[in-house]
């Protein structure tokens, strides 16, 4: 089968799928967008098969994430890129991840027109969060043009001819949506341990930034609106007594700029900001943590999954989450014994949390340990490729047997 597997992301776990994919026996065109977040590695590796290729779709410079405007037209014009490159490539299926609501509805437009089985593979129910977002922003409102948005969501899912969800609390969201049950599957998420290897803190990356001998509470990625940047300024606000102690944050974006104010309005020397680093360290960047933290204020609910939690069990270090216990995160961490979950975000709960951990070495080594135990049982990357081998021959045989003779 001929797949084209969009992700404008570039994730380690999807990329690592379209790799299994070929190995099946699948020639799989490799799409994601070209601008600057923490990609996993985008490049062919000695082992890939022929069968497996990779490009980029253009952006027309960075991605406009503190602009909603400009990153809606940028949007816009992705959607078109997108749906020429899938012309070209002509598919047998074509599964998308992780992907803005306008380039998703191009491409599935596309997708109807030429009879092309689409399955829709949900990181989080975008609608719901954009909504949860806006009606924050700009109360009732924001719930009026958020509803816009929850509403093309569920235009795309119902038209989608498969949908493959992360977590089954995306079941609760879409329980409204009247899609067939025998549309929907859910296949957990993952992280790739072919990308996380577990190192010693001190590496090459921590000794270069001068935090192989210091204690280090990390936090890896996106600042966006599913999460409060300031608990992160609360966080080296609360263990500034501790001199050995680095809130360590990387990311870019808005969010960056404010975090650098901060440190400096404040004197906040413990806190380290750094933009995203090679997807090539991101294992010597794990390794240099102490504690792996993870985020989600309760504005993203059950509408997302942050599967970090999942790519720090691999790393084979503790965890802190500062999310909804009932989250689907939450629950791989708990799964996992992989770290704690602490809510509501109240400072003196999550800076207590994170004295907890540093205080307790032989604690954070049995939870680091747990973590990556589960990953070794339950990230196999070939049985993953079969159960979505066994998942996305579903609408393509549904669509052959549709067709007439």
């Amino acid at each position: 089968m001929n797949i084209l597997l969009h992700d404008y992301g570039g994730r380690p776990s999807q990329l690592q799928l379209g790799r299994q994919l070929a190995h099946l026996g699948h020639d799989v065109s490799y799409l994601y967008a070209d601008f600057t977040l923490p990609k996993a590695f985008l490049g062919r590796r000695p082992s890939d098969p022929m069968s497996f290729r990779l490009s980029s779709i253009e952006t027309k410079g960075r991605y406009q994430q503190g602009n909603y405007v400009r990153r809606q037209l940028q949007e816009i014009a992705y959607g078109r890129r997108l749906t020429a490159r899938a012309r070209e490539l002509s598919p047998d299926l074509v599964i998308c991840s992780d992907t803005p609501l306008v380039p998703l509805n191009d491409l599935l437009r596309y997708c109807r027109r030429t009879d092309i089985p689409f399955v829709f593979w949900m990181m989080d129910v975008r609608g719901h969060l954009t909504r949860a977002w806006l009606n924050r922003a700009f109360p009732g409102v924001g719930f009026l043009l958020g509803s816009s948005f929850v509403a093309v969501e569920r235009w795309i899912a119902r038209r989608s001819d498969h949908l493959i969800l992360i977590s089954d609390k995306f079941l609760d969201a879409i329980s409204d949506w009247k899609i067939p049950p025998e549309r929907v599957d859910v296949l957990p998420l993952w992280g790739s341990l072919d990308d996380v290897r577990v190192v010693p803190k001190e590496n090459s990356w921590s000794r270069r930034h001068g935090l192989d001998k210091t204690t280090n509470l990390i936090y890896a990625g996106s600042l966006g609106t599913a999460h409060t940047a300031g608990l992160l300024v609360d966080l080296a606000r609360g263990l500034a007594d501790r001199r050995e102690v680095r809130v360590v944050v990387l990311n870019e974006g808005p969010a960056m700029s404010w975090l650098i104010r901060q440190k400096t309005d404040e004197g906040l020397d413990n806190l380290v900001v750094l933009p995203f680093q090679p997807p090539t360290e991101m294992s010597e960047v794990f390794g240099a943590a102490d504690v792996l933290l993870t985020m989600l204020n309760a504005h993203g609910g059950n509408y997302t999954a942050p599967g970090k939690v999942l790519s720090h069990c691999c790393a084979g270090r503790a965890q802190l989450g500062i999310m909804p216990p009932d989250n689907g995160a939450s629950r791989w961490l708990r799964e996992s014994r992989g770290g704690v979950v602490v809510w509501p975000p109240e400072v003196d709960k999550v800076v207590g949390a994170a004295r907890s951990l540093i205080d307790d070495k032989g604690k954070m080594e049995r939870m680091g340990c747990a973590g990556r135990a589960y990953a070794e049982q339950h990230f196999d990357i070939r049985k993953i490729g079969d159960a979505f081998e066994s998942v996305i021959v579903k609408p393509f045989n549904r669509k052959a047997t549709a067709r007439p003779a």
